[in-house]
């Protein structure tokens, strides 16, 4: 039978009167086929938990247009960062190392949101789309600038090697990755999370 917890505050102290370790086992979740892809990319507003941007997300196509998803998973596949196995999609080695590299406000769906907002205001002409692009470019100098400060930290991205290097044998020049942004969800080593 459950019981109910009493309210608690933050911070505030509690006794642990028992404890139990229970094994079990987990499995990683299946991996996407481009039907569940684009369906998730479509449906985007599921994985985020602001409202207002999940009713906005609710509103438009999610990442990409139906004329476009396919499109962004052909990308994808080309630039080497996911490969078709059978009917799966699974990330290569420089697909996690990006996937990594991304900072995640950047892969967020909620920027999609917002930004969906910022051109629609923009095209009534109620914003300023050279305010727009300032704050754009800024935040995206600003992800490059976390970039090069994990590059410098070690942390390399490419499709040769995924070890750490040195600072000192490091490249003065991170690679680019290009991509389509995630579909809310993330792939880790051991499956999608």
């Amino acid at each position: 039978e459950a019981v109910k917890l009493p309210p608690v505050r933050d911070g505030e102290p509690a006794v642990i009167k028992t404890c139990d370790v229970l094994t079990g086992k987990t499995t990683p979740p299946k991996p996407y086929t481009e039907a569940g892809l684009i369906a998730d990319m479509r449906n985007v507003a599921k994985f985020v938990d602001d409202p207002v941007l999940k009713a906005r997300l609710k509103e438009t196509s999610g990442i990409g247009t139906a004329a476009t998803q396919a499109a962004i998973i052909e990308t994808l596949k080309q630039r080497g960062f996911v490969v078709a196995k059978g009917k799966t999609l699974e990330p290569t080695e420089l697909g996690f190392q990006v996937i990594d590299a991304i900072p995640p406000k950047l892969a967020d769906p909620g920027v999609t949101a917002s930004w969906e907002d910022a051109l629609e205001s923009i095209a009534k002409g109620s914003y300023d789309p050279v305010k727009f692009m300032r704050l754009v470019d800024a935040m995206v100098v600003a992800r490059i600038d976390e970039v090069y400060q994990r590059q410098q930290a070690g942390a390399r991205i490419s499709a040769a090697s995924p070890k750490k290097m040195s600072a000192a044998k490091s490249p003065s020049q991170p690679a680019r990755a290009q991509g389509a942004g995630g579909a809310g969800r993330k792939f880790s080593r051991s499956g999608r999370q």
